[in-house]
């Protein structure tokens, strides 16, 4: 898997944004899934993505949206997550 760097990590975050509140929903049902990795196997540490991904989920969550979120996973537990918010 390609880590998502900067501008396109950004536009992936607000992508899962988008679809997880896209479909028809009732009102009280607003549900978001936030994904922040800055720590990956094969390349230095990233400063933002996480810390990124830590203030939109709180922003969220203000806004009234169940938020489901991980930062810095691994292949496996963001295979988790992704089936768990499924």
């Amino acid at each position: 898997m390609t880590p998502r760097t900067g501008i396109p990590g950004i536009l992936c975050i607000l992508a899962l944004l988008l679809l997880a509140t896209a479909t028809p929903a009732r009102a009280e049902t607003r549900v978001a899934l936030v994904i922040g990795n800055s720590a990956y196997e094969h390349t230095a540490r990233l400063a933002n993505p996480r810390n990124d991904a830590v203030a939109m989920a709180s922003t969220l969550r203000r806004l009234g949206f169940d938020v489901v979120d991980g930062y810095d996973l691994g292949i496996e537990a963001l295979r988790e997550l992704l089936a768990g918010f499924g």
